[in-house]
């Protein structure tokens, strides 16, 4: 099958807008090449993280649609203003900084929330990211002031106004009343993504420094991002926990080489390792986001969890003052906590469960009528139950009776058939299923479900 990533033509809006605020993002706060000498991102991402998380939980979408004006306009403002007074008077870059952070974060969420309105927000997503990520590269070639290339991104944000006619689309379950169960999947992720960014946050603080002081092209590592992106989009359309494993791999990779071949290359490489975990983790954190009905929630906490642990891995650099091996040992330690944060959420669910051992394969799917009267039959949810259960709430109908059938073990051509559709639709039902509960293979499936109290069988009133 055809991956949607190629069958797009055009880019949205949506996946315009973000891919200018990922520029923005990258080419002046978050370390980038518009940054004043001297100056640290984390003025910028500690307000900003701790403002997103707030958001976050109190944020309502009708608030978010008020607010954006004023949080384009003040970025617009503090963005032209940082170019002319940077550096030149002490203190008062840092002070700007960390007034941008609290002010862009509605814009944040918005494009975030933006992307949801797009016609395939995962491919919205990685193209933002693509083109985002790519034209900070480009602006650092491009002749011109630090001072007017400011002034430049500044007249990029109000253009993403348009997003907000997106929000109209967009279902607000952020109300004073939503809670956050309806985030099963995210919560499970979010330790792993936390602890992934402090990995993460080792790279910014020591490897981009190390391979600058080393020469390397300036920029073109940039393009390990890019890839890691594409590769997510390309064959990883849902999370999975391959993904995550792979990334974590190509992480501890990043360290080893670093530490293992001290020459220009050897730096080059490590770099680029690590921007390509990068861009794997970026790009399954958002399909998980986007798959949440609560986007708002979701960003806020997903992005703001993400950058705080990019903040930590930046302070520990600085408290183990550059060392080389400290740094590797501790990147090593975080990652492998990281893949153990994969775990152990899971295997918590099936103790909640009532299990001692992970979930069997659940019994074949017979039809009633065909049981003899003296065989037990098989207490099942039926799909009014998981429809009202808030962690199935965002299945459609149909996906519903798919994972009725799934529960059975039946394969996807007796899925089809007992359905009445192709074989193909069924795999493309069991995707949609996967990604929007977080899942990656049945047994996980049969444990979610098995939180839904049982229902006996329409007509099951015990022996006679």
């Amino acid at each position: 099958m055809t991956s949607a990533f190629f069958q797009l033509r055009v880019p949205s809006a949506s996946a315009f807008w973000f891919a200018a605020y990922v520029l923005w993002l990258t080419a002046f706060p978050m370390s980038g090449v518009l940054l004043a000498p001297g100056e640290r991102m984390m003025w910028f991402t500690l307000p900003h993280a701790l403002t997103l998380m707030v958001l976050g939980h109190r944020l309502l979408l009708s608030q978010l649609y008020q607010w954006l004006p004023w949080a384009v306009a003040g970025a617009a403002f503090l963005t032209v203003v940082y170019g002319f007074v940077a550096g030149q008077l002490s203190g008062l870059g840092s002070g700007l900084l960390l007034l941008l952070g609290v002010v862009t974060a509605p814009l944040s969420i918005g494009v975030g929330v933006g992307l949801a309105a797009a016609p395939r927000p995962v491919v919205a997503a990685a193209l933002g990211l693509c083109l985002g990520n790519l034209s900070s590269f480009l602006l650092a070639l491009a002749p011109g002031s630090a001072t007017f290339k400011l002034a430049l991104l500044a007249c990029l944000l109000p253009g993403m106004l348009v997003l907000r006619a997106g929000f109209l689309s967009v279902e607000d379950a952020g109300s004073a009343r939503a809670k956050v169960t309806g985030m099963p999947n995210l919560w499970r992720l979010l330790p792993f993504i936390a602890i992934f960014q402090i990995v993460s946050g080792l790279m910014y603080g020591y490897l981009w420094q190390a391979g600058e002081a080393a020469g390397s092209w300036a920029g073109i590592e940039l393009l390990a991002y890019v890839l890691g992106v594409l590769l997510v989009a390309r064959y990883l359309g849902s999370p999975t926990l391959l993904g995550a494993l792979a990334a974590v791999v190509l992480a501890i990779g990043a360290f080893a080489v670093h530490h293992a071949v001290p020459s220009l290359w050897g730096q080059f490489l490590a770099l680029c390792l690590m921007l390509l975990a990068a861009g794997i983790v970026d790009l399954l954190l958002l399909v998980v986001v986007l798959a949440q009905k609560n986007r708002i929630r979701a960003y806020g906490y997903a992005v703001g969890v993400m950058v705080l642990g990019i903040v930590l891995g930046d302070g520990l650099v600085s408290s183990l003052s550059g060392s080389q091996l400290s740094v590797a040992l501790l990147a090593l330690v975080l990652l492998n906590l990281a893949t153990v944060a994969l775990f152990l959420p899971r295997q918590s669910e099936v103790v909640r469960s009532g299990e001692s051992a992970p979930v069997s394969a659940p019994v074949a799917l017979v039809p009633a009528e065909a049981m003899p009267i003296a065989v037990a039959q098989p207490v099942l949810a039926p799909a009014q139950a998981l429809s009202a259960h808030p962690l199935f709430s965002q299945l459609s109908e149909q996906e519903l009776r798919v994972l009725q059938a799934l529960r059975g073990n039946c394969t996807y051509k007796e899925i089809a058939q007992n359905l009445g559709i192709s074989e193909s639709s069924v795999k493309t039902y069991v995707q949609r299923i996967y990604r929007k509960l977080g899942v990656y293979r049945r047994s996980q499936l049969a444990a979610l479900v098995e939180q839904v109290p049982p229902v006996p069988p329409a007509g099951d009133v015990g022996p006679p």
